[in-house]
């Protein structure tokens, strides 16, 4: 079964993509291993720091990082190697002929993604402090598919063209108002929510007071009915 992984989360359109060519996300390393033929997505420390501040619930580590620049280590010589930001610009046609061994190649590629300021000024300190995360990078680079683009090789350069101190200031501020908009968004859907079981518990009550309204006409008519019947045969005798 021909599967794909990752190790970071993918965009979810990407994944949907893959899905609908019968691309499944691999579920155990040894299927990673066997499969004749299988995907690889990998994307630069960099973005991996900015989904990571995204999705994850918890502040990366060195160590954290390092394993996941090292998955590629258990794939086996079958693995299609391909940037996550490559692939992602891709349709479904484009990554069949991929998996079928065509040359392809995309004008897309030969844009690098912009590195966040924040995210390229940790990476350079997670560089420092652990070099094999840049080489492992540099390492997928060289083996995976560029798609015309040519190799991120200046990608040291790039992450040190990003991190000078104003875009740093404004990448900060910026996810920091980020934070406070989502806390206040998330106030708001609180008291909707609230507000919303407001207004369930009162329809409820209502429902059941109705009910029970219900309840006592029914005896009412049912006791109606039977001194009806009552006097109906008082009356025949």
């Amino acid at each position: 079964m021909l599967c794909w992984n990752a190790a970071f989360p993918i965009d979810a359109s990407l994944e949907q993509r893959l899905g609908e060519l019968g691309i499944a996300k691999g579920t155990h390393q040894k299927e990673w291993q066997v499969d004749e033929k299988s995907i690889f997505i990998y994307a630069p420390p960099d973005q991996i720091l900015s989904d990571w501040r995204i999705h994850q619930e918890t502040p990366p580590r060195v160590e954290d990082i390092s394993k996941r620049f090292n998955e590629h280590r258990k794939m086996n010589s079958n693995c299609i190697f391909i940037a996550e930001w490559r692939i992602r610009t891709l349709d479904k046609t484009t990554i069949r002929q991929i998996v079928q061994g065509q040359e392809v190649q995309s004008r897309d590629a030969e844009i690098f993604p912009i590195v966040q300021p924040l995210a390229g000024l940790i990476t350079i300190k997670l560089i420092q402090e652990q070099p094999d995360i840049l080489e492992n990078y540099q390492d997928l680079e060289l083996k995976g598919l560029t798609l015309g683009g040519g190799a991120d090789s200046n990608y040291l350069k790039r992450v040190e063209n990003s991190i000078c101190s104003d875009l740093i200031a404004e990448d900060w501020w910026l996810v920091n108002a980020h934070r406070e908009s989502s806390y206040e968004e998330s106030t708001l859907n609180l008291e909707r929510m609230q507000q919303v079981h407001q207004e369930y518990e009162k329809a409820r009550d209502d429902v059941e007071a109705l009910e029970s309204l219900l309840h006592k006409q029914n005896s009412l008519t049912r006791q109606t009915i039977s001194k009806l019947i009552k006097n109906s045969e008082h009356n025949d005798s």
